[in-house]
């Protein structure tokens, strides 16, 4: 049988396909947004010969358009190899998810047994790209992964709509949140950032692949076990090395982007400006613009620009160039869905907000000194960056 035959058989839809759809009509060629996978179970999965009498666990291991991007805790046979395991993996421009199932053991080297893939397009056209489906996934060279996959195109993914919650964390106006704990920036993100920190940035994978192992980010239920705490008592919530700190979801949920639509607009024509050769003059520029945000707004992004500034000092290790820092962070800073749209500002561009955030870290300002961030119980009340004059006179 052919190639397009081989592939047809790997993907089994576990409910109705409905009716056809034209796929010619769908303006896309890659989704992006973000991306839900729950890796259910696996059904007849072999190791091996020479695995069987050392091992009887197995991962599986979760690439879109061969990055790394998740990977889940170990099950054995005798649990039938059940993970019920989600993520929700933020994608640009993906075509292709592929799932890679490996031996595992402490002292050996992990091996391949079993891999299938799924293209993207061809599972949400059904549901004109927003929705969620099952699939037993064929895979190679034998056995199927129940996985179910759902997708939220930019226009789900950044409504940014409110908490109700009066005393909520995620999703309040940042003003709110503010006046409330009595703080110059938040205390679970500063936690958050504190924490991660002193992990260590050098992680590689950081902020792009939610490898359990790592504790950087995680599935979605470890995730909401320390969410969940946040909600309750940011100050008091244990950061112990079981937890999942992650600030991505701090930020996307935020009412209003932290650079508003109006500065976004004034950063885009600022980049229109700056001169190659003049980097005091392109930072007087831009500084200057980020001195008109709102007080919280400046005071928390001076936060976690110093934290992005902190990683990418770490590129060589964490893999995190510029590009990929930017196009996973930009979205979750500037995006929004807002009406009055300019020709000039699209606020759901990915592209155009990877390049405004290119332009900040470019002339960001070091911190003044190489310093360990302390933990709870000290989330300063006047952290260091909020004395930090930006305008440069």
């Amino acid at each position: 049988m052919g190639r397009n035959g081989s592939e047809n058989r790997r993907r089994t839809p576990l409910r109705p396909a409905g009716p056809s759809i034209n796929v010619d009509r769908l303006n896309v060629n890659s989704l992006t947004g973000i991306l839900f996978v729950q890796v259910l179970e696996g059904r007849g999965l072999k190791f091996p010969e020479k695995q069987k009498a050392i091992t009887e666990e197995m991962y599986c291991v979760l690439e879109v358009d061969e990055q790394h991007r998740a990977r889940t805790g170990v099950s054995t046979a005798e649990q039938r190899f059940r993970w019920r395991e989600t993520f929700h993996i933020d994608v640009f421009s993906a075509t292709v998810t592929s799932f890679f199932i490996y031996s595992w053991h402490p002292q050996f080297r992990h091996k391949l047994c079993h891999k299938g893939s799924l293209k993207l397009l061809e599972a949400f056209i059904i549901d004109q790209l927003n929705g969620d489906r099952m699939f037993a996934l064929n895979l190679e060279p034998r056995g199927q992964l129940i996985v179910r996959i759902g997708f939220h195109d930019m226009r789900e993914v950044f409504r940014r709509t409110v908490n109700p919650r009066m005393d909520g964390v995620f999703g309040v106006p940042l003003t709110r949140l503010l006046s409330r704990e009595m703080r110059e920036t938040p205390i679970a993100l500063t936690r958050l950032i504190q924490e991660i920190e002193r992990r260590g940035v050098d992680c590689n994978g950081l902020y792009v692949c939610m490898l359990i192992m790592k504790l950087v980010c995680g599935s979605v239920e470890k995730k909401r076990v320390l969410r969940d705490e946040l909600e309750i008592n940011p100050l008091e919530c244990d950061l112990s090395a079981d937890s999942v700190p992650d600030i991505n979801d701090f930020l996307r949920e935020l009412p209003e982007p932290l650079i508003p639509p109006q500065i976004y607009a004034m950063l885009i024509d600022a980049g229109g400006v700056t001169l190659p050769n003049d980097t005091h003059g392109n930072r007087q520029l831009v500084l200057r613009i980020i001195d008109c945000l709102a007080l919280p707004n400046k005071n928390t992004l001076l936060l976690v620009m110093d934290h992005l500034a902190t990683v990418l000092s770490s590129s060589p290790y964490n893999g995190l160039t510029v590009s990929r820092l930017t196009t996973v962070f930009a979205p979750l800073l500037l995006c929004c869905i807002e009406t009055s749209c300019t020709k000039e500002l699209k606020t759901l561009d990915v592209p155009q907000a990877a390049s405004t955030l290119s332009l900040l870290l470019q002339i960001w300002p070091p911190r003044t000194e190489v310093r360990v961030i302390q933990t709870h119980p000290a989330v300063s009340r006047t952290p260091r960056m909020l004395y930090r004059n930006l305008s440069v006179d």
